[in-house]
């Protein structure tokens, strides 16, 4: 049968190949060790892109309630801006907002993705959400954790498109304009029925 035998040639090679592993191992722990003592240095102020009335407005609150606002550079922009300006579709290729830059190295986008991202970065003590399921979570602490994790992502995945026709009928119609009752009340209507029942 065929038979490996180690000649001198073989076993200096893998010596080699062991050595150049462990050098790159170790300097990629030193590599670590560096960027976790350079990034407080590094970071600069988070900064929220914010437009009035945009789903944005949900960040900002949240940002005011956790009393952080001062915190957080707040850039209010333009819709024109979002969309055309070189600087920010750079920064912002999708052109979504909100945007969120953490000051750390990377950005986000998603209102709900931004809100966990804060709560968890700021809310320590859990005053406005839950802890984290663990293994030693009750029943109870995880369906808590459970309808807030539900909580946060419906509004901007399903309750904004029902709330969108009133805000339009409304707080949003153009100064003046007299609203459409009816309408008003069917959305109204369809609001209660779906969103309500979930929140």
């Amino acid at each position: 049968g065929y038979r490996m035998t180690s000649t001198p040639a073989f076993a200096v090679t893998t010596q080699a190949i062991g050595n150049a592993a462990r050098q790159e191992t170790q300097l990629c722990a030193k590599r670590r060790r560096l960027v976790a003592v350079m990034a407080p240095a590094l970071a600069t102020t988070p900064t929220l892109y914010h437009i009035r009335w945009w789903s944005s407005s949900r960040v900002l609150q949240l940002a005011k309630e956790l009393g952080v606002e001062g915190d957080i550079t707040v850039k209010l922009i333009d819709e024109a801006t979002l969309k055309s300006d070189p600087d920010m579709r750079a920064r912002n290729p999708q052109a979504k907002l909100p945007f969120f830059e953490s000051g750390r190295g990377f950005s986000m986008v998603e209102s709900g993705a931004i809100a966990q991202y804060l709560l968890e970065t700021y809310d320590k003590a859990h005053k406005l959400h839950p802890p984290p399921i663990t293994e030693s979570s009750t029943a109870e602490e995880q369906e808590t954790r459970a309808r807030f994790l539900q909580f946060l992502h419906y509004g901007p995945g399903s309750a904004y498109h029902a709330v969108i026709p009133i805000f339009f009928k409304t707080m949003g119609a153009p100064k003046g304009a007299k609203p459409d009752e009816a309408a008003l009340a069917k959305d109204f209507k369809a609001w209660q029925a779906s969103v309500l029942v979930v929140l």
